[in-house]
Order: structure tokens, then C-alpha cells, then sequence
């Protein structure tokens, strides 16, 4: 049986990790798509305006998570829970009642 502490945690790092790994995706979105200029710590401006709000998304959670670390920290402990969950999963005889 899960704890509340556990599960209280997986409800705060799995929602960190999405927002992490979707940042992620939207500049490597932007990157490929090949519409903004290189990013510098000032800003960019793209040529179309879902390059200009994908970049501006990325930009946003990367610098957040920089300067303070709060989405860091917790998606580190949700993919330390996203691995153990799975690793849990695939082995057949541990989830016996």
C-alpha cells in the first residue's frame, strides 16, 4: 500500500516533469522549424506567432527553472518516480494483493 507522502509527492513531480519535458519539446520545436533567430538572454522574435509563443513558452520555463530551480528539482524526483514506477510494472510478481 502507498503512503500519502508518496502519492502526495507523484501528484507535484509528475506535473513538473510534463512541464519540463514540454518546454523542452517546444524549443527543439522552435530550433528545427528554423524561424528564430539564436536565443540570447535578452529575448527572441520569431517570424510567425506560434514560433513567437512556442519560444516564448521555452524561454520562460527555462530561465524560471534557472534562476529559482523550482520545476527542476521536482521533475528530477518525478522521472526518479517515472522509472521506478515503470521498473515496478514490469515485473509480474510484485503487485500481488
Amino acid at each position: 500500500m502507498r503512503s500519502a507522502f508518496f502519492l502526495l509527492l507523484r501528484l507535484i513531480c509528475y506535473p513538473a516533469l510534463a512541464v519540463m519535458l514540454a518546454a523542452a519539446i517546444a524549443l527543439a520545436v522552435v530550433w528545427v522549424n528554423g524561424q528564430c533567430p539564436p536565443f540570447d538572454e535578452v529575448g527572441v522574435t520569431c517570424a510567425t506567432k506560434s514560433s513567437q509563443a512556442l519560444a516564448d513558452f521555452g524561454i520562460t520555463i527555462a530561465l524560471f527553472s534557472a534562476i529559482t530551480g523550482i520545476p527542476v528539482i521536482p521533475a528530477l524526483g518525478g522521472a526518479a518516480f517515472l522509472f521506478f514506477d515503470l521498473r515496478r510494472k514490469r515485473k509480474p510478481g510484485l503487485d500481488k494483493p
